[in-house]
C-alpha cells in the first residue's frame, strides 16, 4: 500500500511541474496570420517573449509584417519587410493584452491558441 501512495505522490508532483496555468509561461510564442486582397498578399506575425526582470504579466512583443504587392498579372512582387518592437501588458481581469507604445488591444484565448485584434485573428504557430 505504501508503494502505491508513493507512486501516486511522485506522479502528482511530476504532473504539477509540467503543467502551468501562469500567463507568463503560456503566452510566449509566435502567432501568425495571412491575408490578401486584390492588390497585395500580407503576412503578419506577433512574437511574445518573457525576459528576466520583467514584471508579472509584462511581455516583450515584436511585430513582423511581410507585404508582396501584386502586379497587373496577379504575380507577387518583391517582399517588403517591417519590424516593430514593443511591450505588452496582460490584464487578467479582461483577458486583454495592451501593446505599448501604440495602445492596441488584443483579446487572448490561450485554450484555442488565438490572439484577436478586432476582426484580425492570429493563431499560435510555435
Amino acid at each position: 500500500m505504501n508503494r502505491i501512495i508513493r507512486y501516486f505522490l511522485i506522479g502528482l508532483i511530476a504532473a504539477s511541474c509540467t503543467q502551468s496555468n501562469s500567463i507568463d509561461q503560456q503566452l510566449p510564442g509566435k502567432y501568425a496570420r495571412g491575408d490578401s486582397d486584390r492588390y497585395a498578399i500580407f503576412t503578419d506575425t506577433l512574437i511574445f517573449s518573457k525576459k528576466p526582470g520583467q514584471g508579472e504579466n509584462v511581455f516583450t512583443v515584436e511585430s513582423r509584417s511581410v507585404t508582396r504587392q501584386l502586379d497587373d498579372n496577379d504575380k507577387p512582387g518583391e517582399p517588403q519587410f517591417e519590424k516593430e518592437p514593443g511591450t505588452a501588458i496582460y490584464h487578467p481581469d479582461k483577458k486583454l493584452l495592451e501593446r505599448l507604445p501604440d495602445g492596441q488591444h488584443y483579446s487572448v484565448d490561450l485554450e484555442k491558441g488565438i490572439i484577436t485584434n478586432g476582426e484580425v485573428t492570429f493563431k499560435r504557430v510555435e
